[in-house]
């Protein structure tokens, strides 16, 4: 049986390989320009200051942080319960860093990868 299993897995490797192929190449591509994006390599700088503020009392500075971390910037809220440190951080790009607007262009393949 095991010989059988090894037989069919080498018929159907080519055909497997060549169907994940494209998807592999696209999570490949989006990984590299996530990691030569200028513009996103600021976000993240500009997140990683807000975090070390906001934990300064707590906590010396960090000098990084679990991309995970990403989803609490929505779900942390201000004082008054109307916005979120997200929204407060995009109006600080918007308004200081507006060379950072559009950023998500230099972020290829990231839809193509994440499908």
């Amino acid at each position: 049986p095991v010989k059988l299993e090894i037989m069919s897995f080498m018929s159907t490797f080519y055909e497997i390989a060549h169907a994940v192929k494209p998807r592999v190449e696209a999570v490949y591509l989006a990984s590299r320009s996530t990691k030569t994006s200028k513009k996103f390599q600021k976000i993240l700088e500009i997140i990683l200051a807000f975090g070390n503020y906001m934990n300064s009392s707590k906590k010396g500075s960090a000098y990084g942080f679990r991309l995970q971390s990403l989803d609490n910037l929505n779900i942390t809220k201000s004082s008054d319960k109307r916005s979120t440190i997200l929204n407060y951080i995009v109006e600080v790009v918007q308004g200081q860093y507006p060379d950072l607007r559009n950023f998500e262009g230099e972020l290829k393949y990231i839809e193509k990868a994440a499908q």
